[in-house]
């Protein structure tokens, strides 16, 4: 922690597509690397796409441009009393985390600071998986219609290997992360 850093700081641990985060606009402190203790990352969550939620992104096939009727899985993280997962701290403001907490529809936001340590003063918040976006995700590899989009797979990975510059950090990623249970598809992500 850098000197002059308060005590009621907030910071968000990104392990997946918060990683991105990392290059936010000028002015901004760019996130440090950072390892949180006691979890471990999964590919666990999912949306149902057959479901229409307000003001909230579906996807379509990228070939075809139909709908499928799939549950789109994403990354999570889950308590394991000898985990560990790779990722960074952002700083984020109170507008920041109202923000993130709009756009995390399939997480709660939970205080991990006791896992990551020496890195921050204050609170170290991350994104975890609801029990309603893991009860789909199970649906979803049940019914053989759980899928990742390749988009997203490939965006997590990519800024891993930009993490550091020397792709030690996808490098890591990839111990700690266990491949998907289900297969990685061409969709394209349709915004409201």
């Amino acid at each position: 922690m850098g000197e002059g850093q308060e005590p009621d700081a907030q910071w968000v641990f990104g392990y997946g597509s918060l990683v991105g985060l990392r290059d936010r606009g000028p002015g901004r402190p760019r996130p440090g690397a950072a390892r949180l203790t006691g979890y471990r990352r999964r590919w666990n969550v999912a949306m149902d796409n057959t479901v229409d939620l307000p003001g909230y992104k579906h996807y379509v096939c990228r070939r075809t441009g139909v709908r499928p009727a799939v549950f789109v899985t994403f990354l999570n993280i889950e308590p394991a009393p000898s985990g560990e997962v790779n990722g960074i701290l952002i700083d984020v403001s109170a507008v920041d985390l109202v923000e993130l907490d709009a756009r995390e529809r399939n997480y709660a936001r939970v205080d991990v600071s006791a896992g990551v340590a020496g890195r921050a003063r204050g609170t170290v918040w991350a994104y975890v998986g609801t029990p309603a976006a893991g009860a789909r995700f199970a649906a979803g590899l049940r019914a053989g219609r759980a899928v990742v989009g390749r988009d997203y797979y490939d965006l997590v990975r990519s800024q891993f290997a930009a993490l550091d510059g020397d792709g030690a950090g996808l490098a890591e990623f990839d111990r700690l992360t266990p491949s998907p249970a289900c297969p990685v598809v061409e969709l394209r992500r349709v915004d409201p």
